[in-house]
């Protein structure tokens, strides 16, 4: 084997490289020796030979693309994009200005179809959605606040047409005299008012016929209770809603003439189907009718109870207690059982030009009463009222019952088809009753005048503002928590990832926090807007702030997960081709710092070098040269990954790899000594296969190192640094001293020593003062040795002039060094290790020669670089 030469006279070098940096050498005859000898050749490469390879010695690949071609291709993201993602709370603040101001329509036109209760102009089918949606919120709260009961509950009673009455009584329309009878049972009771909810316009007999004996009877009764109120109803067209063409004046019934004299005031039975999606959430509060004030039949029922009405009939004449009542209705301040005098949030209504139906939100205190259950209000079948004089329903147990108060009579039953869409309360408490008796909603409006527990809602610019507010706080919280969420998804990725589908667990965990996390906002505003609902009765406009919130925050958070896929395709694109699957996911584990930051290490480090490539490489054309190293790469790439070695670098026909990093493993060591073994072999495999003398010389070392991204500015590489990786490399150029294929530093073969057969040696390596202790691997530990099928093997004689070349080449190093310092002024006179000053030293000049030792070979087969 000859030994290595140095440059040529030209002063060209070779083109394949030491694997890495030399910062401890000596000079450059030192480099270029030690460079030649780790490759093995006898010869520099041509200047024909050298475009088989780049400048700094890398292959160029024909696979691998290029770097121009790799910065067009990894532009996944618009620049819009990046830039919007680079600047996202800005971006958070625009997005929610622009969604602002793409809701600001839908709110004014829900606060005008809510006012008005009137389709004005045609809304988009996404408005009629979010319009039912909010209606479907306010429903909601209901539930969410469960079952309640008025102050005024002991004031008002209500004796229900069900159904067990129309089994007992019969088939409806009864006979008027039943009511009349129910009348006078409830007159003799006590009772304060009697409010019957029926239809009386026209009589028995016909609109234009004599009052029959039933009609008689039940006038008599009315003039004899002078406490009955009776309503007038608007007629309705087929779809439930109001007939916005005709005025108020012609949609009003009223009782028959003989009825009505024997009543109170007129009054107004009107609950208003909202006309999103035909729910009854208000009722009348009064009307106005030719200039002249009507009250609801519930206000009516309530000014009966407080004694604001006096004269015949309970008619309202001109004394100080009508005026009470007249006064309330036009200012639309009640006055309570308490003695305040809230104002009642009316919402008014046109219809026609003049005439106006002013209503109120619904405050329902729970599901509809059902007879035998502790309802929000006493309910009473009519049967049972009307049959009862014994027992429960006795006379005795009837004063109990209604003695004081406003009883309400009226249809419960399903056949009757009295009954409205109400919010649903929770069925698992309350059943699955969703549709309330028109006479309980009339009953649970008194209540609410009674104990001025209104509904309330926002101002429409308060809604405005409230959707602003909440669209800038939503998309701004994504925009902050960017940061801290994609640390805690690429900590899930580093945990859970999946080789087979990489990236998934970050994807995943991240768009989990963030629709957890980011719908936080919403989620608060939610709940407060739920919490003002229960205890103060505050209708929170939410559909569109929800809305709106969502919009912002979800655009932000697509703007920056496509920033972020955008970087993590990129880094794939980049980085699939040149380094293991591990090094791939923990990078885009990590995608805001492109690569992990550096970090210390245990782990192994193994280089490779081949003998025969350069020889190769003159022989052959740069295609065939770069068709080979392709094909002999190909098999000892995916042996390195299989024992879980990580790729660093190829640099020219040399590998260089680690174990251990960036997925930490306790046995790093072993596999790379098997990872060693197989090179080996897989490299013999390729000899007899192609029959191309390539021969694989092999260096390992375990220690700490530094990994992480190395490099400046855009110029980045993941690698591994460190004293370890410099061992590794010398202990590979070793091998050709000692005629053996693979060896390993101590520090190896203690943490496996039961896994390879070795022959312990030591070795002097460049930057290291005392020798080093190192083992030739030879096989697998317990079998016989199979480095014969590596590499020739040299004689003990060969081995023995082989390291007297070394010691010769250090010598020969060490007596130029020493004719160097000659020539140096005294004071910078530096004397090499083993030279000693003469005794006859004088006139600042040095004299010295070598120990006899030198001349000699080492009693141990010790090398030296």
């Amino acid at each position: 084997m000859k030994t290595p030469k140095n440059p040529d006279s030209d002063g060209q070098m070779p083109a394949l490289q030491s694997p890495v940096s030399d910062h401890h050498a000596n000079g450059a005859a030192d480099e270029a020796a030690t460079d030649l000898a780790r490759v093995g050749t006898d010869a520099t490469l041509t200047s024909e030979a050298k475009p088989a390879r780049s400048s700094d010695g890398v292959p160029d690949f024909p696979d691998l693309p290029d770097l121009a071609d790799l910065d067009k291709g990894s532009r996944f993201s618009l620049p819009v994009i990046n830039w919007a993602a680079s600047r996202a709370e800005l971006t958070a603040v625009i997005l929610s200005f622009v969604v602002f101001l793409l809701l600001v329509p839908q709110v004014l036109h829900f606060s005008h179809r809510y006012d008005t209760n009137r389709i004005v102009w045609n809304a988009l089918p996404l408005w009629n959605t979010l319009e039912r949606w909010e209606y479907s919120l306010y429903d909601e709260r209901f539930a969410a606040r469960g079952q309640v009961f008025p102050k005024s509950r002991d004031k008002i009673a209500i004796i229900a047409v069900d159904q067990n009455s129309l089994g007992v009584i019969g088939k409806w329309p009864w006979p008027r005299s039943l009511h009349a009878q129910i009348v006078r049972k409830l007159q003799q009771a006590g009772a304060k008012v009697i409010a019957l909810d029926f239809d009386f316009s026209d009589k028995q007999n016909g609109a234009n016929a004599a009052l029959s004996k039933s009609d008689k009877d039940l006038v008599n009764a009315l003039g004899e209770a002078k406490n009955v109120i009776l309503p007038s109803f608007i007629e309705q067209n087929q779809a439930g809603h109001q007939n916005d063409a005709d005025v108020v004046t012609d949609r009003f019934t009223s009782p028959y003439d003989e009825l009505d004299e024997k009543t109170a005031d007129p009054s107004v039975a009107y609950v208003a189907p909202d006309s999103a999606d035909g729910n009854v959430r208000r009722t009348t509060f009064r009307a106005i009718r030719n200039d002249a004030t009507i009250g609801a039949f519930a206000a009516l029922a309530a000014a009966s109870l407080q004694e604001m009405l006096e004269g015949k009939g309970g008619s309202c004449v001109e004394d100080k207690a009508c005026q009470r009542y007249k006064q309330a209705l036009a200012t639309a301040t009640w006055p309570t059982l308490d003695g305040t005098s809230p104002p009642v949030p009316v919402i008014r209504s046109s219809f026609g030009k003049e005439d106006k139906i002013e209503t109120m939100l619904i405050n329902f205190w729970g599901p509809p009463s059902v007879p035998g259950r502790r309802s929000t209000f006493d309910i009473y079948s009519f049967a049972d009222v009307l049959n009862g004089n014994s027992g429960e329903y006795s006379q005795a147990k009837l004063k109990e019952k209604f003695a004081g108060r406003i009883v309400f009579v009226g249809p419960t039953a399903l056949i009757l088809k009295d009954l409205f869409p109400m919010p649903q309360f929770e069925s698992s408490t309350f059943g699955v009753e969703t549709q309330m008796p028109g006479v309980e909603i009339h009953a649970t409006a008194t209540a609410m005048l009674l104990d001025g527990t209104y509904i309330h809602t926002v101002s429409t610019a308060t809604t405005l503002w409230t959707l602003l507010g909440l669209t800038l706080i939503a998309s701004l919280w994504v925009a902050v928590l960017r940061g801290w969420i994609s640390t805690l998804a690429r900590k899930a990725q580093t945990f859970w990832t999946k080789k087979d589908w990489p990236g998934s667990v970050h994807s995943i965990v991240w768009f989990g926090l963030y629709l957890c996390l980011g719908a936080l906002p919403v989620m608060l505003f939610w709940q407060g807007a739920k919490w003002l609902f229960a205890h103060n009765n505050l209708w929170v406009i939410t559909a569109y702030p929800m809305v709106g919130a969502c919009l912002s925050s979800g655009t932000v958070l697509l703007i920056l997960f496509g920033a972020e896929s955008a970087e993590r395709r990129k880094a794939l694109v980049q980085f699939s081709r040149f380094v293991s699957p591990d090094v791939l996911d923990e990078i885009l584990a990590h995608p805001e710092e492109d690569y992990p930051r550096p970090r210390r290490v245990h782990g192994t480090v193994l280089f490779t070098d081949l003998e025969g490539f350069t020889t190769y490489s003159e022989n052959h054309e740069p295609e065939q040269v770069i068709e080979c190293l392709n094909a002999y790469m190909d098999r000892m790439v995916p042996i390195v990954m299989s024992y879980g070695g990580t790729m660093d670098k190829f640099i020219g026909d040399a590998i260089m790899a680690y174990f251990g990093a960036p997925i930490p493993r306790y046995d790093h060591a072993a596999q790379a000594l098997l990872c060693a073994i197989a090179l080996q072999e897989e490299c013999a495999r390729f000899r007899e296969e192609t029959g191309i003398q390539f021969f694989m010389r092999i260096g390992i070392h375990t220690g700490d190192v530094i990994v992480g991204s190395m490099g400046g500015g855009e110029y980045l590489n993941y690698t591994v640094i460190g004293d370890t990786v410099n061992l590794a490399s010398r202990l590979e150029g070793k091998n050709k001293e000692f005629g053996s294929w693979i060896m390993c530093s101590a520090a190896t073969y203690e943490a496996a020593p039961h896994v390879v057969c070795v022959e312990s040696a030591s070795a002097q390596v460049k930057g290291k003062v005392n020798t080093v202790e190192v083992y030739i691997v030879r096989g697998l530990a317990d079998a016989e040795p199979i480095d014969t099928r590596w590499g020739k093997q040299l004689t003990a004689e060969q081995k023995r002039e082989q390291l007297m070349e070394a010691h010769r080449k250090r010598l020969a190093e060490a007596e130029a060094a020493l004719e160097e310092a000659k020539q140096l002024p005294a004071p910078l006179l530096a004397l090499p290790e083993g030279i000693a000053a003469s005794d006859g030293q004088s006139n600042g000049e040095l004299t010295g020669s070598a120990s006899p030792a030198a001349t000699e070979a080492p009693a141990d087969p010790v090398g030296v670089d």
